[in-house]
């Protein structure tokens, strides 16, 4: 019962910098926002996967939309950013990057 009654640690986890000098933080995210993105039947699985990266990061320290990383970033930006994270969480060790 101890765990139903703990809030979820959404502050940074992690923090990188990409080389035009934008800032990362990985923060976290609920179990819930992530399968509300997931259930959602009508996106393929790239854009149920661009909506999880959005709410899991923030951009010189302000949350995005997935307009964001579509306009803002290059495909390039986007890829380096989700592997980034793939890496943080697979091996569940933070890093400071940049």
């Amino acid at each position: 019962m101890e765990a139903l009654k703990r809030t979820p640690d959404l502050g940074v986890r992690a923090t990188m910098t990409l080389a035009n000098g934008t800032q990362i933080d990985l923060i976290g995210t609920t179990v819930r926002q992530q399968r509300e993105i997931q259930n959602r039947k009508f996106q393929s699985d790239f854009d149920k996967a661009i909506f999880i990266l959005a709410t899991k990061i923030l951009v010189d320290g302000q949350k995005i939309v997935v307009d964001d990383l579509y306009d803002g970033f290059t495909d390039v930006e986007v890829n380096e950013i989700g592997l980034w994270i793939g890496q943080i969480e697979g091996t569940g060790e933070p890093e400071k990057n940049g």
